[in-house]
């Protein structure tokens, strides 16, 4: 299978392109011209899955594969995680895996089961910004051996625009129309930048919808486009040249009530495919966390809720084979005592978990109180917030002062801003949480007969979120305002050294060399080398 990124080095683990599926009679429902799927789950080495392309460039690398161990990131049931403990076992190298909590939905128990029994050492962390803070390099994939969460460096999202390159050939073989369309699920970024890539070199230029399965925070165009940008500098370096990227849409509409909660429409999305593919010998079997939300984007969007595509479409199946996966017995004494409660718990609902909790007493405790205690705050110059309230923004920054101390002034001051763009494009029912947890922690002081949270002072502040957190529900209005603190601060660049974070590795100067200058010449009108 020759193409453009053949002189790159790889394992050899993607022999021969991925198979097609076609469905006409699906997509006569959905009023396309045509609807096929790229099966990266028929992907034969380490279980499938488009990981797998990602993990066949990453690992040839010689920081990868010269590496005594390795180590990554993700949720309890990443399959990126699962398929970089797989290609350790067959490569007998150890693997460190860093996880961090998400809802129990179909799947998910069972690559924990997986990633618990074979990782050579996991460590757990209670959410995605509690890990970053705790292994900030690891994040970014900083370190001998270490991958990013999702394996969406530029070498392996240069192994998923391999896969765009299968479609061309199998395109010039008549096996599929020229897709005008390609839709696939959003979490890293890693499948949506590298089929953009692919499919430039290809000379193709489908539009590619990207469905979110995280939430807005996670899912900002900015990160996609630095992603892209990177690999297309790493490429170059390699003396491979990308044109102009196809169209990217970024679609948030599927998110739900968070990552890796499972929605309705995703449901009806995995029974219709099964449904459409049941009788085949290799039927299609999507995950709740991220391929069924995609699925159901595109359903839902030929429907008339959403917007509708026309023409030829691709859709690409991203998960391993759900096939089971091995354990060993005993696996769950290698967790935390409050994992292995949550796991045995099971509730039904648990992706807001500590943002549900926190408006839990909200309500009836404070009522018209809450009211009375919302009048004589100092004025915020030039305040707009789309979803905040004047006097909730001053509740975040005095909150930030005493939760993430020793940033910059101007971190905190741009805190409130920073947590309500991340509103914006939440459910509403997101958003009244938020409203009540902050009304929770600013008021909750007059059961202490105390004045309200931001007129305390920082020492009194920090014993009442203490006091605060001795309680169920209080715990989960602490770590909830923790976390939005958090994320507000930490993802201004301001506060990056102290994290030990130089900032993204892109956005340099093209080489000024005459070698440079020599290639930067010769490139065809519209190309570009980085």
């Amino acid at each position: 299978m020759s193409s453009f990124l053949d002189p790159l080095d790889r394992l050899g683990l993607i022999k021969t392109p991925a198979p097609l599926t076609a469905l006409p009679a699906l997509a006569d429902e959905l009023g396309l011209r045509s609807l096929t799927l790229k099966r990266d789950d028929l992907l034969p080495a380490l279980g499938g899955g488009t990981k797998v392309r990602k993990l066949d460039l990453s690992l040839a690398q010689p920081a990868m594969h010269n590496a005594p161990r390795w180590s990554s990131a993700g949720a309890i049931g990443s399959g990126h995680l699962v398929a970089l403990i797989a290609a350790g076992r067959a490569l007998e190298r150890p693997v460190d895996a860093h996880v961090f909590w998400e809802p129990v939905s179909t799947g998910v128990a069972e690559s924990l089961a997986f990633i618990a029994s074979f990782a050579t050492r996991i460590t757990v962390h209670r959410g995605r910004i509690a890990m970053g803070l705790a292994v900030p390099g690891l994040m970014v994939g900083r370190g001998r051996g270490a991958l990013p969460p999702g394996g969406s460096s530029p070498p392996g999202v240069a192994g998923v625009a391999m896969g765009a390159l299968e479609i061309a050939a199998q395109i010039d073989a008549g096996s599929l129309p020229r897709p005008d369309h390609v839709v696939v699920p959003l979490g890293s970024g890693g499948a949506a930048a590298g089929l953009r890539i692919g499919f430039a070199l290809t000379g193709l230029q489908p539009t590619i919808h990207a469905f979110s399965a995280v939430e807005p925070m996670f899912a900002g165009r900015g990160r996609i486009e630095r992603l892209c940008e990177a690999t297309v500098r790493w490429l170059a370096d390699r003396g491979i040249w990308v044109p102009p990227l196809p169209p990217l849409r970024i679609r948030l509409d599927q998110v739900g009530a968070g990552y890796a909660v499972p929605t309705s429409a995703g449901a009806s999305a995995v029974s219709l495919l099964a449904a459409r593919t049941g009788r085949r010998a290799d039927p299609v079997a999507l995950e709740e966390v991220y391929s069924a939300k995609a699925m159901a984007g595109l359903i839902e969007g030929q429907s008339g809720r959403r917007t509708q595509l026309e023409g030829d479409v691709l859709f690409w199946v991203t998960p391993r084979r759900m096939a089971p996966l091995p354990s060993l017995e005993g696996w769950q004494h290698r967790l935390p005592h409050w994992l292995t409660r949550r796991l045995e718990a099971r509730p039904k609902y648990q992706g807001m978990t500590r943002r549900r909790a926190l408006a839990v007493g909200a309500i009836g405790l404070f009522g018209g109180l809450v009211t009375a205690r919302t009048l004589g705050y100092p004025a915020l110059p030039g305040w707009t917030g789309a979803h905040l309230a004047p006097w909730e923004a001053h509740v975040l920054r005095a909150a930030g002062e005493v939760l993430t101390p020793g940033v910059p002034k101007a971190a905190l001051d741009a805190l409130p801003d920073a947590v309500d763009r991340y509103l914006v494009g939440l459910p509403a029912s997101r958003i009244r949480e938020v409203h009540l947890m902050l009304a929770a922690i600013e008021h909750g002081t007059i059961l202490q007969l105390s004045a309200r949270f931001t007129a305390l002072t920082p020492p009194d502040r920090i014993r009442y979120l203490e006091r605060l957190g001795a309680f169920t529900q209080g715990l989960a209005a602490w770590r909830g305002l923790r976390d939005l603190c958090c994320m507000g601060v930490y993802q201004q660049p301001i506060t990056w050294p102290a994290l030990g974070y130089d900032g993204p590795t892109v956005g340099a100067a093209l080489r000024v060399d005459a070698y440079g200058g020599l290639f930067s010449s010769g490139l065809p009108p519209g190309w570009r080398a980085s």
